[in-house]
Parts: C-alpha cells; sequence; structure tokens
C-alpha cells in the first residue's frame, strides 16, 4: 500500500514530499534567517551611529558658532585689546591704576583706625634686631 501511494503521486510531487527536499528547504530556511538577522543588526548599528552622528554635529554646529563669534570679536580693535588685556597683565602708555572706594566704607574704615591709633600708644620702632641691639646698649 505505501508503495502505490507514492505511485499515484506525480513525479514533482514527489520531489517536494521527499526527506532530503525537505532537509534542503530546512538548510535553506536557516541561511535565509541568518542573512535576514545580520541585516537587521546592521541596520540597528546604522541607526546607533547616525544618532551618535547627528549629536557630534549638533556639538560642531555649536562649537562653530562660538568660535564664529570669537573671530567677529577678534577682529576688531576693541574685542583684540580686551583679549589681551584678558590674557595679558598689558597697559597701554599712559595708563595707571585707579583705585575706586565706597565712601561709606572708607569712612567708617577711618574711624575704625583712628579708634585704634589713639587707643593704642606705639609700641618700639623697629624690629626685633633693633630691639636686640638697643637692649646691648648699641
Amino acid at each position: 500500500m505505501g508503495i502505490m501511494r507514492y505511485g499515484n503521486r506525480s513525479r514533482s510531487k514527489r520531489i517536494l514530499a521527499s526527506p532530503l527536499t525537505l532537509v534542503a528547504a530546512f538548510i535553506l530556511l536557516i541561511i535565509l534567517a541568518r542573512a535576514a538577522w545580520g541585516i537587521h543588526q546592521k541596520s540597528a548599528e546604522s541607526a546607533a551611529k547616525l544618532a551618535e552622528a547627528q549629536m557630534e554635529l549638533s556639538k560642531l554646529a555649536v562649537r562653530q558658532q562660538t568660535l564664529a563669534s570669537q573671530v567677529s570679536l577678534m577682529s576688531s580693535q576693541s574685542g583684540l585689546e580686551a583679549e589681551l588685556r584678558a590674557k595679558y597683565p598689558a597697559v597701554k602708555a599712559g595708563e595707571s591704576v585707579a583705585v575706586i572706594v565706597d565712601d561709606s566704607r572708607s569712612d567708617q574704615s577711618a574711624a575704625a583706625v583712628d579708634a585704634t591709633a589713639t587707643s593704642t600708644p606705639p609700641t618700639s620702632t623697629g624690629g626685633w634686631f633693633s630691639r636686640l641691639l638697643r637692649w646691648f646698649g648699641l
């Protein structure tokens, strides 16, 4: 009976139903699945690299704007002078240091200095070496 069952089928149906064809189809399915998985992994990796590149691009765009503003500042005489003064202790000929004192604070500190000057008598003049020489009578 088993022989008759194959005998009634057409030749193409017999080839497709054979165990060798099924094994070959299974192997082909595995190969195609691995290829599809590899493509999927490369696609995910490319998407991650694209996101990273876009972040880097935005950082570089901000850096470019910063550098462009610094270049425009440095192209003017006042910007160049300000940058030189910030980095180096440079002064122009004829310039000097100006000390600005707040009047309310200076009045308080002057009063404090006057109070300490009148309350404590001045100690001996000179340093420790002068006192040592005076102690020896020299």
